[in-house]
């Protein structure tokens, strides 16, 4: 049998025993319990994490709230700024495929430089837009200007009854384009006829003014505009009933 003393003894040890491990529980529970709150509350080193763009770690917002990533590669990846920055560029060079301009409800600017800023703010000052067809864009020209040349300019009498070709490049500049033209019948003798005409040269148009009787004290005159090509030639009208017409050049088109 155990003697009395030795089981007091025992059950003193065992006593001091429990009450450490006690006291060590309450201890390791309160540092584990202040440990547990620092870490839930930690901003920096947890886990790794960061707010750079490194692969494989946790994302974590910096001191301004931000965080990186890598620019994206799938559909459902995050986005970044410069992705969105560099599709934004490109959008913005894009000249086709264009929130579907060319369609019905949004008109395509010209191809020329000096057509774009034309089809948003209008064409350079004191030209003109002068169509090319369907499908292709108009050009800029100069509009035509007139200019009065001396009204005794050279005088020309065609040399037979009939159309006549008369060279007017000692009179008017190249480029121009219409002449006006300023004719007066002289007299077969009792009465002044007017049958003249002026056309652009080659021309098979009978333009002429069908003959106007006078009197020989009056005469009658008149004036007319005539196209002009390249070769600054046209052709003049003469009367075939006596009268004289005679043919002047007083002012032109460029």
């Amino acid at each position: 049998m155990i003697e009395i003393n030795t089981l007091l003894r025992r059950i003193s040890k065992l006593t001091s025993d429990l009450e450490s491990y006690c006291a060590l529980t309450r201890r390791t529970v309160g540092e584990l319990s202040d440990s547990f709150l620092a870490h839930v509350e930690a901003t920096t080193d947890v886990h790794g994490a960061t707010s750079s763009a490194i692969a494989e770690r946790i994302i974590i917002r910096d001191a301004y709230a931000r965080a990186k990533v890598n620019d994206p590669s799938a559909d459902d990846d995050i986005d970044t700024q410069g992705a969105r920055n560099a599709a934004i560029a490109d959008h913005a060079s894009a000249t086709t495929g264009v929130h579907g301009v060319g369609s019905y409800y949004i008109p395509q600017a010209p191809l020329s430089g000096f057509l774009i800023r034309s089809f948003c703010r209008g064409w350079t000052s004191g030209k003109f837009l002068q169509g090319a067809g369907v499908g292709n864009d108009p050009s800029e020209v100069d509009p035509p200007t007139f200019t009065y040349v001396e009204i005794y300019s050279d005088q020309f009498t065609p040399p037979s009854a009939g159309w006549s070709v008369w060279d007017i490049s000692g009179i008017v500049p190249v480029g121009t384009k219409y002449v006006e033209v300023y004719v007066r019948s002289e007299g077969n003798g009792s009465a002044y006829v007017l049958d003249a005409g002026a056309r652009k040269y080659g021309s098979t148009l009978d333009r002429r003014i069908r003959p106007v009787q006078g009197y020989y004290w009056c005469g009658i005159s008149t004036t007319l505009w005539c196209e002009v090509g390249t070769d600054r030639k046209i052709e003049v009208y003469q009367s075939a009933v006596g009268a004289y017409m005679r043919y002047r050049i007083i002012g032109y088109i460029i």
